[in-house]
């Protein structure tokens, strides 16, 4: 009894000195205790990655006990904001939350059953707005999914069987864009919610805006809060909205000369320029998926950012997309499509219209066929 006594002493004052060393007191640490679904995986290993408010790299921090399908962690509290707890030895499954700076402790419960998504569902959030507020605006955008599918399934009766046909896939696609705008921006305008939630997920998911609506969204009324995140959005705006209005753009395209000459050959009436590389999984994938789609008059063109053509001649071969022309730029991330057009992941696309004006970066392949 007395070693354990020792024990726990020792532990709790080495604890408490890197606490003090750094400025800290225990006062300002935070608890968060997950309950989790599935006991199978909790024996992988469970661990948190916290990322700061304004910074790319994340921290990971192993758990302090995993008892009875409850991991929790204690740490101080440094302006995180986004946190991910995930397993060394199982990388498929992840759990996705946020801490507000006044956050003390949080608790959640986690169902993630195996082979369902990977982020599962979490069913209780308690003692951060920030995490409250995430799950509130994700619900609020499933409300507004399953608003426009009532009332199309009322438009249509035979909605429910043919969902994916290019009619109804166009008008579910535009009614769920403008109620989702709505909903955004009206979420923004309230002091209800923790912004920085809501400027986050613009970040997120920047490439499913366009570009007058992001500009409308930022132009609201700055908030108390989440500055930070907004004014990543305005960059990532500048540098969109220059890169489809500036000469330079073309001339980035243009340089290249095998590029140029497949466009000039071109007699469709839309170009849409596949980014990707044999290496991106996600970019295999999806051109195998816009092989299935019918982009009637349009040209696909597959810009490869692969090193060597032997790589790429693979994948071409493998993924059946032989017919699309083939473009190679073997600089990749450094080459000067990639710089001017602000390209730092894969897969991604650039559309061309009749008039070989760039019309879209990244547009998703639902807005794209919109263009039809």
């Amino acid at each position: 009894m007395k070693t354990l006594q020792l024990t726990t002493c020792l532990t709790f004052m080495l604890i408490s000195s890197v606490f003090y060393c750094k400025g800290y007191t225990l006062a300002d640490s935070v608890t968060v205790t997950v309950k989790v679904s599935d006991e199978v995986l909790l024996s992988k290993h469970p661990q948190l990655n916290l990322q700061r408010l304004g910074e790319e790299e994340r921290i990971k921090i192993d758990p302090v006990s995993v008892k009875n399908g409850v991991v929790r962690f204690t740490f101080i509290n440094e302006n995180f904001f986004e946190c991910i707890l995930n397993f060394k030895s199982d990388q498929s499954r992840y759990m996705l939350f946020f801490l507000s700076p006044e956050c003390k402790e949080l608790k959640l419960e986690w169902d993630c059953p195996a082979g369902a998504s990977p982020l599962g569902i979490v069913t209780k959030s308690t003692g951060s707005r920030a995490d409250s507020d995430f799950r509130r605006y994700r619900d609020s955008i499933q409300y507004v999914n399953d608003v426009v599918g009532e009332t199309l399934t009322k438009k249509y009766p035979d909605y429910q069987t043919n969902y994916q046909r290019a009619d109804i896939v166009n008008e579910r696609n535009l009614l769920f864009d403008q109620g989702k705008y709505v909903m955004t921006a009206r979420a923004i305008k309230n002091d209800g919610y923790y912004t920085p939630i809501l400027y986050w997920n613009l970040k997120q998911d920047f490439d499913s805006w366009n570009v007058d609506q992001l500009r409308a969204l930022i132009s609201l009324p700055d908030p108390r809060e989440g500055l930070y995140y907004k004014r990543q959005v305005e960059e990532d705006l500048v540098k969109r909205e220059a890169a489809l209005k500036g000469e330079g753009s073309r001339k980035a395209l243009f340089n290249n000369p095998e590029l140029a000459d497949v466009v000039k050959r071109s007699t469709k009436k839309f170009v849409y320029l596949t980014l990707w590389a044999s290496w991106c999984a996600p970019c295999r994938k999806h051109n195998k998926e816009l092989l299935k789609r019918d982009f009637k008059d349009a040209e696909v063109i597959a810009i490869s950012f692969d090193e060597h053509i032997s790589d790429l001649n693979k994948a071409v071969a493998a993924d059946g997309i032989g017919k699309w022309k083939q473009v190679q730029l073997t600089a990749g991330f450094d080459s000067e499509i990639a710089k001017v057009f602000n390209i730092s992941g894969l897969p991604g696309n650039i559309v061309l219209n009749e008039k070989r004006e760039i019309i879209g970066i990244n547009m998703s392949d639902e807005q794209f066929q919109l263009l039809f």
